[in-house]
Parts: structure tokens; C-alpha cells; sequence
């Protein structure tokens, strides 16, 4: 729950103006919270197999939602700058409810 927490305090940090230094530091911070999302999702998937995992559609939300940020948020790049239109953050807030 601190993670969630911590990750939407994160989100909402973003403002106009930012300074270079400040988005990439929003950048990495969220860089972490979607490995660390990640791995939490892939534990899961391990200890319940997939079928079970797959089975309950949170676990598919939060797969989907966790695959995305992923996606989107590298981008295959390692520069905030390089980050595509699409912001998963509304996906990742829905998926706290």
C-alpha cells in the first residue's frame, strides 16, 4: 500500500516547467515503481500459475495496466524526453481503486 501511495504522489508531481533534472529524476522514480510493479506481477503469476492468475480479472487489469507502463514509460529509450503521447497514469490510478 506505501508503494501505491508513494507511486500517485509521484504522478502528481508533474507540473508544467519542470526543470531537466526534476523530470528526470519523476522519470526514474517511476522507472522504479514499474519494475518494481512488475516484479510483484510476475510473482504472482509464478506462485499461482497462469490460469488461476489470469482468472481473476484484477490480475488481468493489473497485468495489463503493469505491461503497459512498461511499454510506454521506456519506450525502448532511457531518456524522459524520448517518452511517447500516452501517459498510463490514469490506467495506473483506476487500477489503485
Amino acid at each position: 500500500m506505501v508503494l501505491i501511495i508513494g507511486n500517485v504522489i509521484v504522478m502528481a508531481m508533474t507540473h508544467a516547467d519542470m526543470t531537466a533534472d526534476f523530470e528526470f529524476g519523476l522519470f526514474m522514480v517511476n522507472t522504479i515503481f514499474a519494475a518494481v510493479f512488475l516484479l510483484e506481477a510476475v510473482l504472482k503469476l509464478i506462485a499461482l500459475y497462469p490460469r488461476q492468475y489470469f482468472a481473476d480479472a484484477w490480475n488481468t487489469f493489473d497485468f495489463g495496466v503493469v505491461c503497459l507502463s512498461v511499454v510506454v514509460g521506456t519506450d525502448g529509450k532511457c531518456s524522459p524526453r524520448h517518452q511517447t503521447h500516452f501517459e498510463p497514469s490514469f490506467l495506473e490510478l483506476i487500477s489503485i481503486l
